[in-house]
């Protein structure tokens, strides 16, 4: 018997031809399920490339999700997936799967720890500095800058070479700025760092992006001290999300997607700081 977890909830235009897409599903250890896509293709001849390898950053489009804890053990059993249609266009009739791998392992699991990880204005740019306790495996640490602390781009790379000690100037910088690493894997699994930034210390509000929110919030808080936590809490007072923020981070991520819809607020606590802001999960 088969039995449907999780569908999606668009499907792309009829008659299309020779078109390709990126697809990802996700399951966390309580259960919820997520299916990613990259950007859909809209005309013949567009999309993703077959060589192409999905990830949460080329396929990033939330889908559908669903909590399923009934399926837990694929002992004996079978999991996949199906393509369906609700029209019988020529074009839709034939279809061509690659790159299909399943893994019981999560992309954001690796051996590596941070210890540190800081950012500091110097008279030649921005200077970052890395510690980490294990790097078995680890290929290298892609540097990662942002103006906002949401959208990142690459902008240099450093060799993992077991020193476990690291550091990075960025001399491209404006003299502030956000900042995490990818760290990478030999198989091209990564990890990824909390953020930090040299502006931390004028952020004397929490904010939260986006606002309204349907699924992952950022919240943009003042640069974590040790023991600094952040609580989502209902209309009722109710906890239903809480986390501890690694030391020096200063935007942290956190999941509204299984959140009824309705008011929350995210709380951050630290050793003299209780800051408070309200979220609408739509």
């Amino acid at each position: 018997m088969v039995t449907n977890i999780l569908v999606t909830t668009n499907g792309l235009a009829a008659g299309l031809t020779d078109f390709g897409f990126l697809l990802r599903v996700t399951r966390s250890n309580t259960g919820v399920w997520k299916i990613f896509t990259s950007t859909l293709p809209t005309a013949n001849g567009t999309g993703a490339i077959a060589t192409a390898s999905p990830n949460s950053i080329n396929a990033n489009i939330l889908q559908g999700t669903v909590t399923d804890n009934t399926h837990t053990s694929f002992n004996y059993g079978y999991i996949g997936f199906t393509c369906g249609y609700a029209n019988t266009a020529a074009a839709r009739t034939a279809q061509e799967f690659d790159q299909v791998r399943f893994s019981n392992t999560s992309e954001l699991i690796m051996p590596v720890k941070l210890d540190k990880f800081e950012a500091s204005k110097e008279s030649s740019g921005v200077k970052l500095t890395w510690n980490s306790s294990d790097e078995t495996g680890v290929k290298d640490y892609e540097v990662l800058r942002s103006d906002n602390g949401v959208q990142f781009v690459d902008i240099g790379t450093v060799t993992a070479d077991q020193s476990r000690k690291y550091s990075y100037i960025d001399n491209q910088s404006s003299g502030s700025g956000f900042y995490r690493l990818r760290i990478r894997d030999f198989d091209g699994n990564y990890k990824l760092s909390h953020i930090v930034s040299v502006k931390a210390k004028s952020v004397i509000v929490i904010k939260t992006t986006p606002n309204p929110a349907r699924g992952i919030v950022n919240i943009e808080h003042p640069k974590a001290t040790s023991g600094a936590s952040l609580q989502v809490t209902n209309a009722a007072g109710t906890v239903v999300r809480k986390l501890t923020i690694p030391e020096n981070a200063v935007v942290s991520p956190v999941d509204f997607t299984s959140l009824q819809s309705g008011v929350y607020h995210v709380v951050y606590k630290a050793k003299d700081q209780n800051l408070t802001q309200m979220v609408i999960k739509q």
